[in-house]
């Protein structure tokens, strides 16, 4: 949880100070505007690419080779306690 509050805080403050750089510029910002804006989105994303969809990936991955590696007589333990 503190890491989630840290992310939004993060992400606020660098909203705001390109929210105010794009106001105190007498220019229209352009691509690099654009760019900024979309910024936290993109880190965002990275993030929860990182903590989410990759230790997935590595999971799936462990229990295919678990289950590949098993062969007939192999005993198990269940979840759900059944041991066989």
């Amino acid at each position: 949880m503190k890491i989630l509050s840290g992310l939004l805080n993060l992400t606020n403050q660098f909203t705001v100070k390109s929210a105010f750089a794009a106001s105190s510029s007498g220019h229209g910002g352009g691509f690099e505007g654009t760019l900024i804006s979309f910024a936290p989105l993109i880190a965002i994303v990275v993030i929860f690419y990182l903590l989410v969809i990759l230790p997935q990936q590595k999971r799936t991955k462990d229990h295919k080779k678990m289950i590949g590696t098993l062969k007939v007589g192999d005993e198990v333990l269940t979840n759900g306690g059944m041991f066989g």
